[in-house]
């Protein structure tokens, strides 16, 4: 059943798989070796109390065929009013999407995959050219308004292997640059800048600007509480350093606010963060003053088993879906979240009406609500 699965991956996928790969051996091969970080890790405790969460089809695959089927989406993103626009690099599409799983056409452009709303109606996002002779790409990043006239802005520093964003409240563009181990920051005037880590190095060291390192970002966020959120993640299985989330501050300070803890007996991690969202609400979805983090983790990058926490800002980790341990056939499955299971979730957002998740192979917009 599984080889059936992984033919059922469109060739997006597999392109962003390969050039994660090729990046990696690129990175593996620098002179300088990796600088790790020393201090003790930041793991959290695991709740043993679990909310009570329902997961539904809202979009794409469904029994009755009654909803629109996505054309494996691989990122979403919410406005401010709680509208949804999800990616579909494949058919170089991006769709509007409603909480009910209404989808409306709003733009074709050239394989976009990170995805952010910005203020008035506008988003912004990553376009990809991939190159699938070598497996590399180059990315720009464009503005679409709400008349969706759009617009490519500028970065002096190049991208490539880039699959993410995040807007500032001042309009700042900060982008994961994975090939190169740092992140970039574009102000609104179009000034280009390094935040934080250096050009061929890596690593999981905290710090100021480049005295930081980094192992691969790739999804970001951008939080109420000024900082900018990062998985570090992508080379886990190559370098043995854990997947982890980084804080980053607006003067380029680096802090691990968490990292996955393996099983001490693996000689390479198998689990890692696929991706996450920054939220004000708690384990039960009630608002809270801090930020809190909801994550998907997969057991490895073949055995396509997914689950969903809640990271609270204190470093409590509680499951709100069923465990990774599940067959791949029984990888479809809405009802009762310890219950369900997922394929191949890409994108994460949080809104007032729930929690909504873009999976790459079903081409489903799921939602995970309270019961």
């Amino acid at each position: 059943m599984k080889a059936n699965v992984i033919k059922m991956i469109p060739l997006g996928v597999l392109a962003f798989g390969i050039l994660s790969l090729q990046n990696c051996k690129k990175d593996a091969e620098l002179s300088e070796n990796p600088v790790q970080e020393n201090n003790a890790l930041a793991t959290a405790k695991t709740s043993v109390s679990m909310p009570s969460y329902v997961v539904s089809t809202v979009g794409g695959r469904n029994p009755d065929y009654n909803f629109p089927k996505g054309d494996y989406p691989y990122n979403i993103c919410s406005d401010a009013d709680g509208v949804m626009y999800v990616t579909s690099p494949d058919i170089n599409t991006i769709y509007k999407v409603t909480a009910q799983g209404s989808y409306t056409f709003f733009l074709n452009y050239e394989h976009p995959y990170g995805i952010k709303a910005g203020a008035n109606g506008s988003v912004y996002f990553i376009s990809s050219h991939p190159d699938y002779g070598t497996g590399n790409s180059s990315e720009v990043i464009v503005k679409a308004d709400k008349n969706k006239k759009t617009t490519i802005l500028p970065v002096t520093e190049p991208l490539s292997g880039v699959r993410d964003l995040a807007i500032g409240p001042d309009s700042s563009i900060y982008i994961p640059d994975p090939s190169n181990n740092r992140i970039i920051k574009r102000t609104k005037a179009g000034v280009t800048s390094i935040l934080a880590g250096k050009k061929g190095t890596w690593g999981d060291k905290d710090g100021l600007g480049e005295q930081a390192r980094f192992n691969n970002p790739g999804f970001v966020k951008f939080g109420a509480d000024g900082n900018l959120w990062v998985v570090d993640d992508l080379r886990n299985f190559v370098t043995g350093i854990p997947s982890s989330i980084r804080k980053i501050s607006m003067k380029g300070q680096v802090t691990t606010f968490f990292k996955w803890k393996n099983d001490v007996n693996d000689s390479i991690p198998d689990t890692h963060i696929i991706c996450f969202a920054v939220t004000k609400r708690d384990k039960n979805f009630k608002l809270t003053p801090y930020e809190n983090v909801i994550l998907f983790v997969s057991t490895d990058r073949y055995k396509e088993s997914y689950q969903l926490f809640h990271l609270s800002y204190d470093k409590v980790l509680t499951p709100l879906t069923g465990n990774l341990a599940i067959p791949v056939h029984e990888q479809y499955k809405d009802g009762p979240a310890l219950q369900a299971t997922f394929e191949a979730p890409r994108g994460l957002t949080v809104n007032p009406n729930g929690i909504f998740v873009a999976e790459a192979i079903s081409g489903a917009i799921r939602k995970i609500a309270r019961h």
